[in-house]
């Protein structure tokens, strides 16, 4: 058998964007209020650069930038450390309203067939 990647997004609940689903790709996804962000979230409470999410070997993480408000999965603050994200978790910046949920597919399965064996006590 061979699996597959699984893809990850960002759903968004509340706010202008609710609704709307961020596909995460190998390169980082900036969270913060500036316009120039891919996860923009206008709210005085969250930075101009708050955290982002990075695509690892050993899977999706939010790193959180040394913000005043905070950065949170699952109501917890991380503080200045980096997160691993599972399928589910809630992520909120800053005090605003917005929630990202963090959604992950489970790798698919590719079955791959094995060459054929004769069973045992066939000869040819």
């Amino acid at each position: 058998m061979v699996e597959v990647g699984a893809a990850a997004t960002l759903l968004m609940r509340g706010g202008p964007n609710n609704g709307v689903i961020i596909k995460l790709t190998g390169r980082p996804i900036t969270l913060s209020r500036r316009q120039d962000n891919d996860v923009v979230i206008d709210e005085t409470t969250v930075s101009r650069r708050h955290s982002f999410i990075l695509d690892t070997p050993g899977g999706f993480v939010l790193r959180a930038l040394n913000t005043t408000n905070g950065t949170f999965i699952n109501r917890n603050r991380i503080g200045q450390n980096e997160r691993p994200l599972e399928h589910g978790d809630q992520i909120k910046v800053g005090g605003s309203e917005v929630t990202l949920v963090f959604q992950q597919d489970a790798p698919g399965t590719v079955v791959v067939e094995a060459a054929y064996t004769p069973p045992h006590g066939v000869y040819i």
